[in-house]
């Protein structure tokens, strides 16, 4: 397996998984686990990462559990179809790794993702532009502004991904929550 890019998230603290579930699930389904980071790829987790396995257009994330076992994951989160569906893969998780199965794990992501890193809207001013035309020319417009006034700014649209001057490309016009 390649290793994965560094990120942002390398220099991320790492917390309870037992925390960052609290509410959604007992406690004692964590174990010790500790997690860094949630990671829906995984050809993107690192060490100590958490594993979100969800169904995607084909397949299951869980086809890929020996993939991220041998990357580091700390801990697995699935849905609620994953034994029903998943059973033996989820049969080779080594005990020291727990899998822990979230009703309703998309809609739970948001809260999750929050309790990872610390609630990072509620330290940023954020802007949504929508409508039929001119929503790229406008956001775009919206982000450069801040920066001309010597402040940080993003965008995440049809250009891409991250500081304004910076772009990266995305899979998609509007990516994942994880990725956001």
């Amino acid at each position: 397996m390649k290793a994965r890019e560094t990120t942002n998230s390398d220099r991320l603290p790492t917390k309870p998984l037992a925390a960052v579930l609290a509410g959604i699930v007992p406690a004692g389904e964590c174990g010790g686990a500790q997690v860094r980071d949630l990671c829906l790829d995984s050809r993107t987790i690192g060490v100590g990462d958490c594993f979100v396995a969800l169904q995607g257009n084909t397949e299951h994330g869980l086809r890929y559990l020996s993939d991220v076992i041998v990357a580091g994951a700390s801990a697995v989160i699935t849905d609620e179809n994953a034994r029903e569906n998943n059973g033996n893969e989820l049969a080779t998780i080594p005990k020291k790794i727990p899998v822990i199965i979230i009703e309703d794990l998309r809609k739970q992501l948001a809260l999750i993702s929050n309790r990872v890193y610390d609630f990072p809207s509620e330290s940023m001013p954020t802007i949504g532009v929508t409508g039929t035309n001119g929503k790229t020319t406008i956001a775009f417009i919206l982000a450069a502004a801040p920066h001309e006034l010597g402040c940080a700014s993003a965008y995440i649209g049809t250009l891409g991904l991250g500081p304004w001057q910076h772009l990266k490309a995305t899979l998609n016009t509007t990516p994942d929550l994880l990725t956001v």
